[in-house]
C-alpha cells in the first residue's frame, strides 16, 4: 500500500500532513495512542494532538511510523509543528477520533479485500478469466490484459461502460493501433511512474488507466481499466499497480504455457499436413506431447477469416481464448492464416458434434469468420485427410455463395456431394484435358438444362426440388416459394421434356446427382454448360 492512496481517501479531511516516506508494509491494526513505550511498525496510530507529540518526544522509535491526528474543526488553526519530525506520516484531520478510526478501518478493509480476494483466487487455481471478471465486478471497471501489441488476452465479460475503445476490443479483440494515438486527450497525473498513463475521453467521459506490466526489463502485459469517474482515479492506479503485482506471475505462465503449447500444437499439426510424419510410432509419439489428449472420435474444424481482412489485424491470441470458453481442453493452432481446432469426443456422431453451435456461430460473425468441419473418425492418423475435408468445404460455400448466410458454420456432410462432384470433376479434367462437365449428366437434365436456358424459366430447380422432398408438391411449394398449382404445371411440363417416369430411385438418384453437378459448374466453376 502507498499512504498517497489513504490521503486521496481522507480528502478534504487533511488539515495538514508531513510524508516521511510513501510506501507502506502491511497494515496488521490501528491502534490508539494512549502510554506506550514503543511503536512498533506495521500498524497506523491514531490520537489527539497532545498525546502524539508528547509520545514522539518521549518514546525512541527505531523506524519511521504513521499518526493521524484527530482534531475537531474549531482546532485546525491548531497545528502540530511538523519540523521535528519530518521522518514519521503525521496527517492532521478535522474528524473525531470515533470518525478517524471508522474512516482509516473502512479504508484498510477495503484494501486488504481487494488484494487477498485476489491472492486467494490465485492459490484457488482460478483462471486468469476467472480473476478478471472477480476484479471487474469489485471495482466496477472494465479491465482487459492485453499483449504489448494491445491485443485482447483476456478481459472482462461485460458491456456496460463502453466507449469506441473497449467496443472495439469486445468486438475485434484488439485496438486497430495503439491506444496514445487513438485518445483524444491526455489526462495529468502527478504520479511519477513510466509504465502508468492515464487518458481522458471527452466524449464518454471515461477514463482509461494503462499500466506496463514488466518482467526482466521487457513488458509481458498492458493491463487497463475503464472507469467513469474521476474521484476514482487515483484509487484505481494503486489497484491496477497491486492487480499487476498479484497476476503477474500467472501472465507469465500464461505467455510462457502458450508458447509451449502453441509450438507443440504448431508443429505437430504442420508435419501431419505437410506429411513430414512418415511412421504410424512417430505420429503417436507426437500425439502425446500435445497439450490435450484425444478422445476416441477425432473430428477436425477449421475456421477461416474472410479474405477481404488483413491478416495482421486479426487479434489470434484473443479469438483462441474465446474459443477455449466453448471447445473445453481442445487443441488450438494456427495454419496458413486458419485456426485449426483438433475436436475430439468419446461417442460417435451421426449429425451434428457435442459443443454449442449457437455460441460457436456468434463468435464467428462477431470476427467475420466461417468454419469448416469434417466428419468425425475413429482413426487419428487421418488428421490430414479430416483437414483437407474441413478446409475444401469452407472452399465449396464459398463459391456456391453460402459464406452470406447468417449460419458461418460449414459441415461436410451438408456439402458432401458436392466435395464428391469437386474430386470427380479434378480427375475428369486431368483425364480428358477439358472441363466440360455436361458429358457426366444426364440427357433428361441436360434438355431441362436447354429448356430453361431458351425460355427463361427454372425447371430443372423444380425438378431438384421435388426429388429431394420426397415428391411432395406441398414441400416443394414451400422451398420454392410458389403456389401448389403452379408446381402441379411446371411438373407437367417436366413429364413432357423428359418422358420418362419419376417412380424408379436409382434414375431419380441420378437425376440428383445429374442437378448437381450443373449447379456445381455454374456456382463453383464459374461457367455455364458447352451445350
Amino acid at each position: 500500500m502507498n499512504i498517497s492512496f489513504i490521503l486521496h481517501k481522507l480528502g478534504n479531511h487533511i488539515i495538514k500532513k508531513n510524508i516521511g516516506f510513501t510506501d507502506l508494509e502491511e497494515i496488521l491494526s490501528i491502534i490508539l495512542l494512549k502510554n506506550q513505550s514503543s511503536l512498533p511498525k506495521n500498524h497506523f496510530y491514531i490520537s489527539d494532538r497532545t498525546t502524539s507529540l508528547r509520545l514522539l518526544q518521549t518514546t525512541s522509535t527505531a523506524h519511521p511510523i504513521t499518526i493521524f491526528l484527530a482534531i475537531s474543526p474549531y482546532q485546525k488553526k491548531d497545528c502540530v509543528d511538523f519540523d521535528l519530525y519530518h521522518q514519521h506520516n503525521i496527517i492532521q484531520t478535522d474528524l473525531e477520533l470515533i470518525d478517524l478510526y471508522n474512516c482509516l478501518n473502512f479504508i484498510i478493509e477495503d484494501y486488504k479485500y481487494w488484494c487477498y480476494s485476489l491472492m486467494q483466487a490465485i492459490c484457488d487455481r482460478k483462471t486468469l478469466s476467472q480473476i478478471v471478471e472477480l476484479a471487474t465486478s469489485m471495482i466496477n471497471s472494465l479491465i482487459f490484459i492485453l499483449d504489448h501489441d494491445y491485443r485482447v488476452l483476456c478481459g472482462s465479460d461485460r458491456e456496460d461502460h463502453l466507449d469506441d475503445y473497449s467496443d472495439e476490443m469486445f468486438k475485434n479483440g484488439s485496438f486497430s493501433f495503439q491506444p496514445t494515438e487513438r485518445l483524444e486527450e491526455l489526462f495529468e497525473t502527478n504520479l511519477e511512474d513510466n509504465n502508468y498513463k492515464l487518458y481522458y475521453s471527452p466524449d464518454t467521459g471515461h477514463y482509461h488507466h494503462f499500466y506496463k506490466m514488466v518482467y526482466n526489463d521487457i513488458v509481458i502485459a498492458v493491463i487497463l481499466f475503464i472507469s467513469t469517474s474521476y474521484n476514482s482515479s487515483l484509487d484505481l492506479y494503486y489497484y491496477i499497480l497491486d492487480f499487476s503485482k498479484i497476476i503477474k506471475s500467472l501472465v507469465v505462465d500464461l505467455q510462457m504455457n502458450m508458447v509451449e503449447r502453441d509450438a507443440a500444437c504448431a508443429t505437430f499439426f504442420s508435419d501431419v499436413v505437410e506429411g513430414n510424419l512418415h511412421k504410424s510410432t512417430e505420429f503417436d509419439l507426437r500425439l502425446k506431447l500435445l497439450p490435450y489428449s484425444l478422445n476416441s472420435f477425432l473430428s477436425c474444424i477449421v475456421i477461416r477469416f474472410d479474405p477481404s481482412q488483413n491478416k495482421e489485424n486479426i487479434p489470434y491470441p484473443h479469438i483462441i481464448s474465446e474459443l477455449e470458453k466453448i471447445f473445453i481442453r481442445v487443441n488450438i493452432t494456427v495454419y496458413r492464416n486458419d485456426i485449426i481446432l483438433m475436436y475430439s469426443q468419446n461417442e460417435r456422431t451421426f449429425s451434428k458434434l457435442e459443443f454449442d453451435y449457437e455460441q460457436f456461430n456468434a463468435l464467428l460473425i462477431r470476427y467475420n469468420a466461417h468454419a469448416g468441419i469434417s466428419n468425425a473418425s475413429r482413426n487419428h492418423s487421418m488428421l490430414r485427410t479430416l483437414y483437407l475435408i474441413a478446409s475444401d468445404t469452407i472452399d465449396l460455400s464459398y463459391s456456391l455463395g453460402h459464406y452470406k448466410l447468417s449460419n458461418r458454420i460449414f459441415s461436410y456432410e451438408e456439402y458432401s456431394f458436392y466435395y464428391i462432384i469437386n474430386l470427380c470433376a479434378q480427375s475428369f479434367i486431368r483425364q480428358h484435358h477439358h472441363d466440360d462437365l455436361g458429358y457426366l449428366i444426364h440427357p433428361s437434365v441436360i434438355a431441362l438444362y436447354r429448356y430453361d436456358q431458351k425460355h427463361h424459366t427454372n425447371l430443372r430447380d423444380v425438378l431438384f426440388h421435388y426429388l429431394v422432398n420426397g415428391k411432395s408438391i406441398s414441400k416443394t411449394a414451400k422451398v420454392m416459394y410458389m403456389h401448389r398449382n403452379t408446381v402441379i404445371n411446371k411438373l407437367n411440363k417436366i413429364n413432357n421434356i423428359i418422358m420418362i417416369p419419376l417412380d424408379d430411385g436409382y434414375f431419380q438418384s441420378r437425376l440428383i446427382l445429374s442437378c448437381l453437378i450443373v449447379h456445381y459448374h455454374e456456382n463453383y466453376m464459374n461457367s455455364k454448360l458447352q451445350l
